[in-house]
Parts: C-alpha cells; structure tokens; sequence
C-alpha cells in the first residue's frame, strides 16, 4: 500500500519531534556481530541496539552506578 504524501509528511513531523538519530562508528566487522545477534533473538538491529543499552542502563542503576550524562555538566 502506498503511503500518501499527507501520511508521509505527518510522520516525518512525528518523527522529528519524537525522535532522534544515534550514530557512530565502531570496527569492522562489529556492524556483523549486532545483525547476528539482533537475528538470533528475532529483533531488528535497530530495535537490539535499544534493548541492550535499556539493559546496560538498567543494570547500572540496580548496582547503584552513576552515569554521568551532558545534562548533569550544567
């Protein structure tokens, strides 16, 4: 099906108030290492990236981590 001009430009205003874009740069072969495990657990690449980072996040915090973002340099 088709997306309508009016279906694309409402979720590109959707998208650029409600999302932003991750990128950087890792070693070759690393890209390979996210798609086969993102695969083995039935997920997009995208969508493991999230999971593993909420993850890494969530251990953190249950260990009492402190992770320092830019909002806390102030």
């Amino acid at each position: 099906m088709a997306v309508s001009e009016a279906q694309r430009k409402a979720r590109d205003k959707w998208d650029k108030e409600n999302t932003e874009k991750v990128q950087f740069k890792a070693p070759k072969g690393f890209n390979r290492m996210i798609e086969d495990r993102a695969k083995e657990l039935g997920m997009s690449k995208a969508g493991y990236l999230k999971y593993a980072v909420r993850q890494e996040i969530k251990s953190a915090e249950d260990s009492h981590i402190v992770i320092k973002t830019h909002t806390d340099e102030g």
